[in-house]
């Protein structure tokens, strides 16, 4: 049997390549925008509807 040996967080950081693509970009910030969006329109009819809804 082989033992394996211990990696420092050092060593292992060096080894991964952090790259962010163009595509990358695009989408997360599309991602953001859809994600914001639906929130934001639910929101409006939602505080129209919530003071009827109360006064019965």
């Amino acid at each position: 049997m082989k033992v394996k040996e211990k990696i420092s967080a050092e060593e292992s950081d060096r080894k991964l390549k952090k790259v962010l693509t163009f595509q990358d970009l695009f989408f997360l910030s599309m991602g953001g925008i859809i994600g914001s969006g639906w929130l934001l329109g639910v929101a409006v009819p939602g505080r129209q509807a919530l003071p009827r809804y109360f006064r019965g």
